[in-house]
Order: C-alpha cells, then sequence, then structure tokens
C-alpha cells in the first residue's frame, strides 16, 4: 500500500502545471492572493519579476502547447476572475522561451491603471543601476517598495546618512530619493528608451540629476533589461 501512495504522488507531481506569474506590478498582497486561489487548484506557482515583452499591454495568459491538463488555462482564467482579474488574452506560444514547451503556463497580469514599460510605474524604474561618467563608482538600487540603496566607493563619512532611503515619482519624468534620515534630497530626471543589437532589444533605463550634487557629482545612472 506504501509503494501504492509513493507512486500516486509521484504521478500528481509530474502532472502539476507550473504558472509562471509575473509579479513586476503586483503588490505583495496580490502576489499571496493569487498564490492560494491557484495552490487550492492544485497549480504550482513560481514568481519572476521580469519585464514585460514590449508586446503585452493588459492581461495576457500565454500557454504551452504541451499542456497535460487541458482544463488547466480555463481553470487558471476562473481563478483569476475570482480575484477580479480579467484576462484579456490567452494564447499558446509556439516558439521561443523553453519555459512552454514543458506543462506550463505565463501568467502576466497588468492592473487597469498601468500602461506597462512606458516608465511611469515605480515598478517600471525599480532596478540596480551602474553610475556613468562619474568619479566613483557608484550602484544605486531602486526597489519597487519604495526603497532605495546607494554604494558608493570611498563614502565621506559625512554623508554615509545618505546610503539608503526612500523614492517616489513625484512627477514624470522626475523622481525623488530622500535619505533614512530626511537630511538628504536628490531629483532625478528619469529617460526611458529601447536599443536594438543582433541579439534583440534592450530596454534602458536612466537617471540623470537636476543638479550637480557633490556625492555624485557629473553623475548619471544606467542599467539595461534584455528580454
Amino acid at each position: 500500500m506504501k509503494y501504492l501512495i509513493f507512486a500516486a504522488l509521484i504521478c500528481c507531481s509530474c502532472s502539476q502545471t507550473t504558472v509562471h506569474l509575473y509579479t513586476k506590478y503586483l503588490s505583495v498582497n496580490q502576489v499571496q492572493n493569487i498564490h492560494q486561489e491557484l495552490a487550492a487548484k492544485n497549480f504550482k506557482v513560481s514568481n519572476n519579476d521580469f519585464v514585460l515583452p514590449q508586446t503585452i499591454t493588459s492581461s495576457t495568459l500565454i500557454y504551452s502547447p504541451n499542456l497535460q491538463d487541458r482544463n488547466a488555462v480555463d481553470e487558471v482564467v476562473q481563478s483569476l476572475q475570482n480575484l477580479n482579474w480579467n484576462i484579456a488574452t490567452v494564447s499558446p506560444l509556439l516558439k521561443g522561451n523553453h519555459w512552454y514547451s514543458k506543462n506550463s503556463i505565463a501568467l502576466m497580469l497588468v492592473p487597469v491603471d498601468i500602461t506597462p514599460n512606458k516608465g511611469q510605474a515605480m515598478s517600471d524604474w525599480a532596478h540596480l543601476y551602474i553610475s556613468h561618467k562619474c568619479k566613483k563608482d557608484i550602484k544605486l538600487k531602486l526597489t519597487k517598495l519604495g526603497d532605495y540603496q546607494l554604494a558608493i566607493d570611498d563614502l565621506d563619512k559625512n554623508i554615509r546618512d545618505l546610503q539608503s532611503g526612500t523614492w517616489k515619482i513625484t512627477e514624470y519624468p522626475y523622481i525623488e530619493l530622500r535619505s533614512s534620515n530626511g537630511e538628504w534630497f536628490f531629483y532625478f530626471k528619469v529617460k526611458y528608451h529601447v536599443e536594438q543589437d543582433i541579439v534583440g532589444e534592450i530596454q534602458m533605463y536612466e537617471l540623470y540629476p537636476v543638479d550637480n550634487y557633490s556625492a555624485f557629482e557629473h553623475c548619471s545612472f544606467i542599467t539595461g533589461v534584455r528580454h
């Protein structure tokens, strides 16, 4: 009997469909609710914070043609409807990412007030940036929860308080960084564009200080995200 149960569990595990959930524009509570809803339907959920493809403008479900459970797509769509998410597009992926050659579904959710990849949401600017044309090597990390961390080589002890704090979009295309002690304020103009190389598209995010701040004089910050 024990061997039969063990075999049944193996079969169940093998047939379990994985839902790859794109969390870039989702809150912590939304992610938790989706996990609970899908787990109740025996789906395995795997989070990622990847940038959505340029072609995605609304909530989309993409599924593998090799799904073992033919009802999986309908069950995921219904589960999301239970959470008041409307899936605008459902389609198979016929080529590309190896995820979808298996028993998998990609779930790309976009809130109604968000236009993906347009740079007007905090999630678009939540990246790790490196300095450009600076006297020192500087790394700037912006999180989508509104925190920032600065890593500066040979940082003057008098300005160490600026190493962490909060950030926000004040009025697009400007963002504000405020140190944890509230004494330091920095403002940047943000710029977004897409570059093309022989491999494909690269989404470029750049931050330009609106003033010549002594902490990072003549600096700008840049990062690139490839699909």
